[in-house]
């Protein structure tokens, strides 16, 4: 497949199911895709194959001696290795009729940055903490999520914010995430925005908006979540210097390491103890090989004793 000219992703598992078509009992294997044109004109579909074998009743002499002597004998464990002896393989080798199909260009009028074709778009947020408490210095995280439905993942927009000098905003990398629902493509787009007040008193969240086409109207249209007023709240705790992103001055003085060097008396102690532990060492290993041992005798009685 031509990546520059098709996006392809499946919609769904493959299902089977059974049908009688023409009094015979086939075998009915469904897979659906979802294609995405990445190039205005005619396009030819991409060609699916299929390649496999069906299983016919042979006359082999080895297939009639076993027919004469066991008939129609299945045996449930062993029936596709039975029906690989005894049956005729017959190669399958199917492909797709040669399509070509008409795809519309990106409309004149457009004069977005990033085009979004879609059947629908969402544009929605939430706060954490839900209400937002807006205070001099002290971060709040709004997460934006962005839904459109027959778009993949890949041709979702990056979300502009518009800046404001009172307030700091510090978008995180999103996050993506692509579901089939209904039978369609579904795709997530989330970011969170970190917002950091720098002045207190009444200030605005900057609008947010993203230009789509509609495919099924064959319109555009705009989803936004609309400027919000906040009130921020002054931190009389909270250095001016360290909100406009200046390191503060450091107020105390960090107490230095303890690194006095050990008494003698905790020296020899320790010597003592090193010495005591290395004439004990040989009795240990003494008594945890013996009670190894005895384990392992229990454990070959019990199974010699089992077995009989």
């Amino acid at each position: 497949v031509d990546e520059n000219s098709w996006i392809i992703r499946p919609l769904g598992e493959t299902t089977q199911e059974s049908q009688v078509i023409n009094g015979q009992n086939v075998r009915v294997i469904k897979v659906k895709l979802a294609l995405f044109p990445q190039k205005s004109g005619k396009l030819q579909l991409p060609e699916l194959a299929v390649d496999g074998y069906y299983l016919t009743k042979g006359n082999s002499p080895m297939q009639q001696i076993f027919a004469d002597n066991f008939g129609n004998l299945r045996i449930s464990a062993l029936d596709d290795d039975w029906a690989d002896i005894f049956a005729s393989k017959n190669i399958v080798s199917l492909r797709t009729k040669p399509q070509t199909i008409d795809v519309l260009p990106i409309p004149q009028e457009y004069d977005a940055g990033w085009w979004v074709p879609a059947e629908s778009v969402e544009l929605f947020s939430e706060w954490r903490p839900n209400p937002p408490q807006f205070k001099v210095g002290e971060a709040v995280t709004r997460n934006i999520i962005l839904k459109a439905v027959g778009v993949v993942d890949s041709q979702l927009p990056n979300i502009d914010f518009k800046e404001n000098s009172n307030l700091q905003q510090y978008p995180e990398k999103p996050v993506n995430e692509m579901r089939v629902e209904n039978g369609k493509i579904v795709s997530y787009r989330m970011i969170s925005n970190v917002y950091i007040p720098t002045t207190a008193g009444q200030e605005t969240v900057p609008e947010i908006k993203l230009k789509w086409f509609n495919t099924l109207t064959k319109q555009m249209q705009t989803v936004s979540l609309p400027a919000l007023n906040i009130v921020v709240a002054p931190n009389p705790n909270m250095n001016a210097s360290l909100v406009q992103g200046t390191a503060p001055t450091p107020s105390s003085k960090v107490a230095p390491i303890n690194n006095k060097p050990q008494t003698p008396s905790q020296t020899d102690k320790q010597k003592a103890a090193h010495e005591q532990f290395k004439q004990d060492f040989p009795f240990w290993i003494i008594l945890i090989a013996f009670g190894a041992g005895v384990i392992i005798s229990y454990l070959v009685f019990a199974f010699i004793k089992a077995k009989k």
